[in-house]
């Protein structure tokens, strides 16, 4: 009863006592229940906030008031403000009844004083460099408020001047105060700089680099010391980095120096790196099963070629003779040998590789036999794997057809599945029999459902993405699957879909959806510099869950040299409880149009529906109604009445988007494919009829761990019906520019007399259009990458006479620095046609790749 009551956690004390009574005895308990904090005010603490203060007694509502709490609140609260450099303040506390009997209000009254202000600062002890150097680097000075946590800091900061000349044992202690008069403290820093560390490299014969890249080698910087393990290590791994250049013969030697009494520790490496071996040739001897080309092309040393040196790299052939034991394994050799003689020339300078290869017995599987598996099942398990009678006995298949049998079962439903995979073989080792035993447990079913996690979001929220409800077979494939379905969503930390007893052996699992949430609303903002917009700016405030429910809301502005753009948008999901987002937006932008010389304000809105299918697709059907204005329209460029003043666009725009990139912003794989049109009738209410048709498609390729290749083809035609005559200047195509063809300047390639004005070559747009994109992408450590495009496009007159003018081409190269916003872009294109009057080249700055 005693342990029971202490574990409630609500009594300081239990006394238990007896009393004798007629018949018996008399159990009676005294309960003392614990004194706790009701609330906390503070009074007087104008320099740190009751929170701070409460965090560093790290003391909160609920807590007991433990007995002596007052001398231990005011020790702590005095430390504290001492640190600050309040040395007068004083403190007082009193508790004071509270609405809960149990609870106390507790005042604390605080009389802070001023804080000191620092007077000299001199520094004390062993301080290795000139005290001028500190003070140049050090961040605080005379007449500074004193904060002893402040002071640590700044201090922090001239370590690395310490490091940098190889001070590593450097100690700053803690600071000493000197009062004087009127709330000024001198602080006295004393400094142990220890013993300065030089390292010296001397060589025997030729050298081939530089001392700044042999010593990143070394490892004396790392552990700080100059001990002779240290030079140990650091003399192993100079080894390993000349080895692995292709110098075998480099012979190293460290010894430690101790000058000036100690003051001064001196690490001395001693080089003689020898020849450098170039691999004249390398051979294979024993392989009677397998090609010596195969070989070769399974190991990283080649021999050397016309253009291009190789050399012999030591740590490398332990490599290499793993992997060609791996092919001969994957060939059912498992009990290959194989060795490496290296031989060199007279001066050592050439070098010959001789793999001597025993194969051993080949191994082949004579059998293949699946125990415990339902009749049902044995056809399509017998499909699914791939170790065969008569084939190759390689551990690596078998594995893999093990995990596939689990896979199958797992996909059944039968989630305790077990496979055991055995092999017997015969005396020779030549013959192989391969058993998979197969225990297939219960078919275990969904139970129940629990969602935790969630204190904003609307359980019904969560609920209604995942695609499995109680009574299903238990997946754990689908249950990851909704996983990722839920984290899309945007507003959760971490989503863990996960069976609630995985180790019980029951037909029905209970599945908890575990779900953290993140704040769904941001303020957002920004700045920076583009080739079109110059500078620019934007600010958006938006909430991704409002009130829990899913719904999302934004209101941004942008704003730049040419222009601003205003949009509030809305997104109700899962409208009439189907899953489909209904969106709608109202926008209003005015923009100057470079090179083409006219301005347009357009005020519109959309409202429409999207659904994502599948993995990859998304649909979506708008109804866009567009009041554009045109200022200034050049004469020639005015091909409709609309043009010179202003036009109503009302137009349904259904679009289809499968988008397979494993990254939106920089990616290095996948595909995205894409249709979208534009159909606006005066049925809708739009003054001008048209319709406009978009395709894109874009590729890419990894090439190795570091490059990619990218490819892109956009096309698009736009053509007038009805008593629209021609198309209006704003929805006409119009290319060239950082994110078409980056030779020309924006919107200026086109054909003369055509799409270019004939005597100014100022665009005016065309009906249809075709772009092509290469690039090949490779990134550098660091955030760095270079590309190298291709770009080819043009726009015609009408869709009609598409590809009347041979299409126009630029290529360069682009420099990239990735952010967590997409890649900082720098592109130089080089015009392949140019024409009378144009440039060369054009420069592009902005963020985000071309395609």
């Amino acid at each position: 009863s005693l342990k029971i009551f202490y574990q409630m956690g609500e009594f300081s004390n239990v006394v238990v006592s007896t009393e004798e009574v007629p018949g018996g005895i008399l159990l009676k308990f005294t309960l003392y229940k614990k004194l706790r904090i009701g609330a906390i005010r503070w009074n007087g603490n104008t320099s740190f906030s009751g929170k701070i203060l409460e965090d560093y007694l790290k003391i909160k509502v609920d807590d007991e008031l433990s007995p002596g709490w007052e001398v231990r609140f005011k020790k702590q609260l005095l430390t504290f403000y001492e640190k600050e450099g309040y040395f007068n303040v004083e403190i007082d506390s009193f508790t004071a009844p509270f609405e809960i009997p149990s609870r106390r209000l507790i005042h604390i009254l605080i009389k802070e004083g001023n804080q000191s202000t620092i007077g000299r600062i001199y520094f004390t002890g062993d301080l290795g460099i000139p005290e001028k150097t500190l003070f140049d680097a050090l961040r605080i000075h005379a007449g500074f408020y004193y904060s002893k946590t402040s002071v640590q800091a700044y201090l922090e900061e001239l370590i690395p001047i310490y490091l940098r000349k190889r001070f590593l044992k450097i100690k700053f202690g803690n600071p000493i105060l000197h009062p004087q008069s009127s709330g000024i403290v001198d602080l006295e820093i004393p400094v142990e700089a220890g013993p300065q560390i030089t390292i010296s490299l001397s060589f025997t014969g030729k050298r081939h680099y530089l001392e700044l890249t042999l010593l990143k080698q070394i490892a004396i910087d790392d552990e700080k010391s100059v001990d002779e393990s240290v030079l140990e290590e650091s003399v192993k791994r100079l080894i390993e980095f000349y080895r692995n250049e292709g110098f075998p013969f480099v012979e190293i030697t460290a010894e430690r120096q101790e000058l000036s009494g100690g003051k001064l520790l001196r690490a001395h490496f001693k080089i003689s790196e020898g020849p450098r071996v170039i691999l004249q040739d390398l051979s294979f001897t024993g392989n009677r099963s397998i090609s010596d080309r195969l070989l070769r092309n399974t190991i990283s040393h080649q021999k050397t070629g016309l253009w291009i040196p190789r050399t012999i790299r030591l740590p490398v052939l332990t490599n290499d003779i793993e992997s060609l034991m791996e092919v001969y394994r994957t060939n059912g050799f498992l009990f290959t040998e194989v060795k490496e003689h290296i031989r060199y020339s007279e001066d050592r300078k050439r070098g010959f590789i001789d793999f001597e290869i025993t194969e051993g017995v080949r191994s082949l599987i004579q059998s293949v036999e699946i125990e415990g598996i339902s009749p049902q099942f044995l056809p399509e398990v017998e499909k699914i794997i791939h170790t065969r009678n008569k084939g190759n006995y390689y551990t690596g298949t078998i594995l893999q057809d093990k995990i596939a049998i689990i896979s199958y079962y797992h996909k059944k439903g039968f989630a305790d599945a077990t496979v055991e995979a055995t092999a017997s073989f015969n005396d020779r080792k030549d013959l192989a029999m391969i058993r998979f035993k197969v225990d297939e447990g219960s078919v275990i079913k969904v139970g129940h459902i629990q969602l935790s996690g969630n204190e904003t979001t609307h359980p019904k929220v969560i609920l209604r993405e995942i695609n499995f409800k109680s009574g299903d077979d238990y997946q754990e494939e689908i249950l990851l699957k909704n996983q990722r379905m839920i984290s899309r969503l945007g507003y959760f930390q971490s989503v863990r879909i996960h069976p609630l007893n995985p180790d019980e052996e029951e037909i029905r699992r209970d599945v908890e959806i575990l779900v953290k949430e993140r704040n769904a609303g941001a303020v957002e903002f920004g700045a920076g510099y583009a080739d079109v917009e110059r500078f620019n700016g934007f600010a958006e405030l938006s909430h991704k869950n409002i009130a829990g429910t899913g719904r999302r809301a934004s209101i941004r502005t942008e704003i730049s040299q040419i222009g601003n753009k205003e949009i509030m948008s809305y997104t109700e999901p899962w409208i009439f409880d189907f899953p489909i987002d209904a969106r709608s937006a109202i926008y209003y932008e005015s923009k100057f149009n470079p090179n083409v010389d006219y301005t347009s304000t357009t005020l519109g809105g959309s409202i429409g529906i999207e659904k994502s299918i599948w993995e990859f697709y998304k649909l979506s059907l708008l109804y866009q109604n567009e009041n554009v204005r045109f200022i200034d329209v050049p004469a020639n460029a005015q091909l409709t009445d609309e043009d010179k003043s202003h036009t109503n666009i009302s137009s349904v725009n259904p679009s289809i988007i499968r988008d397979t990139r494993d990254n939106f912003l920089n990616p290095g794989t996948g595909s995205l494919n894409a249709v979208w049109l534009r159909w606006a009738a005066q049925f809708m209410g739009s003054e001008t009829q048209e319709v406009k048709i978009s395709l894109q498609t874009s590729w890419f390729f990894p090439v190795g761990p570091s490059a990619t290749v990218a490819f892109s083809a956009r096309g698009g035609i736009a053509y007038n019906f009805g008593e629209t005559l021609n198309v209006p200047i704003s929805e006409r195509f119009m290319m060239g520019g950082r994110s078409t063809v980056r030779g020309y300047s924006e919107n200026t390639l086109g054909t003369p007399g055509q799409t270019l004005a004939s005597d100014t070559l100022s665009p005016l747009g065309g009906e249809s259009m075709a772009l092509f994109n290469w690039e090949l992408r490779y990134n550098f450590p660091n955030s760095l990458g270079l590309v190298l495009f291709m770009d080819s496009g043009n726009v015609w007159e009408s869709y009609h006479s598409g590809w009347s003018s041979p299409l126009k081409s630029s290529v360069g190269p682009g420099v990239r620095y990735n952010t967590p916003v997409g890649p900082l872009r720098l592109d130089l294109g080089f015009k392949l046609n140019k024409e009378p009057g144009e440039s060369s080249s054009e420069f592009h700055f902005t963020i985000g790749h071309a395609f």
